[in-house]
């Protein structure tokens, strides 16, 4: 008689848990179908050595066994006896036991009724599911569509803009950030740019197991880092010519400081020279992404590499 196995495994920790128990019970599955093919193979073994050699067959006054005769022995789902009355009897008395502790418990009003049964209830449904289920053998959950496809949409959206429907692709985020708005205008030239650099290709082959599933990307995002020094120098030398052009009062304020506008016009005018060529401060970087399938879909487990390439580098 097969005994149902219920798995307790501890993911608060982890970053990837469903990945992590479909892998391992893919594992604890491989192993039951060997060692149920090992004890098969040692059943048929002795089967075979009880059966007299060809010779005796045919002197002997017994009936010949055939192939179709020992059939019920050769198939292990073939049993006389069904192995699921014994557990069901004792999962019913555990159940009963008890109900009757919650009835006791109630009337002395230690506990709840209704959740006490419920918690009854649940508990008992789950020892007979693991019990039903040894009926059925392994369950395996098949998953349907390409995990590329779940790439390449997210992606597609996030290019066109779409940063609401890019994020029904997540697994883990359902807001980016990515469609903030601000009134500032060298932000706002910034935040633009961002997103017209952005850009992949998929390398290589997606490589599949079980739930889970890995496709290496190119991303191509614009890279703030990279522009920093570049937007540095422009912006000095903004405020150079400025100063060589602009009357003292335009310039500065009654303490000797810079006036706020004069600091933001020259600071406006270096971020529009520096984005002028902003193809030059694109950055490449190949991720990979980890996708789960779950709800029938495949959905991306975002990284911080992707993260960080989605917002510019920062």
């Amino acid at each position: 008689m097969r005994i149902p196995i219920i798995i307790v495994m501890f993911t608060a920790n982890l970053r990837h848990p469903n990945a992590l128990i479909a892998d391992y019970c893919t594992l604890m599955c491989d192993y039951a179908e060997k060692t149920r093919q090992s004890r098969l193979s040692s059943s048929i073994t002795e089967i075979d050595n009880s059966v007299p050699a060809p010779e005796s067959i045919f002197s002997s006054s017994e009936p010949v066994i055939t192939a179709d005769d020992t059939a019920e022995y050769r198939d292990p789902e073939i049993i006389k006896e069904n192995p699921f009355i014994m557990p069901t009897i004792i999962i019913s008395a555990i159940g009963l036991t008890a109900v009757a502790a919650v009835i006791v418990s109630s009337a002395r009003r230690k506990i709840k009724p209704v959740s006490a049964l419920m918690s009854v209830l649940f508990a008992v449904s789950a020892l007979f599911l693991c019990v039903a289920g040894t009926a059925k053998g392994t369950i395996f959950t098949r998953t349907e569509g390409d995990p590329c496809d779940t790439i390449c949409g997210f992606f597609d959206y996030i290019i066109s803009g779409n940063y609401s429907s890019a994020c029904d692709f997540l697994a883990d985020y359902s807001d980016l950030g990515l469609d903030i708005d601000t009134d500032d205008t060298v932000s706002a030239k910034m935040i633009s740019a961002l997103r017209s650099s952005y850009d992949y290709e998929l390398i290589g082959d997606c490589v599949t197991d079980g739930l889970s599933a890995s496709q290496k990307t190119k991303v191509r995002y614009l890279d703030y880092s990279k522009m920093s020094s570049d937007l540095q120098f422009n912006t000095n030398e903004c405020i150079r010519q400025m100063v060589d052009r602009l009357s003292k009062n335009e310039i500065y304020d009654s303490s000797g400081e810079y006036l706020d506008e004069f600091v933001s016009k020259a600071y406006e005018e270096a971020a529009d020279i520096t984005l002028s060529h902003s193809d030059d401060f694109y950055s490449y970087v190949v991720i990979d992404i980890d996708l789960i399938y779950r709800n029938n879909s495949w959905l991306i487990n975002t990284n911080q590499e992707l993260l960080t390439a989605l917002s510019g580098g920062t």
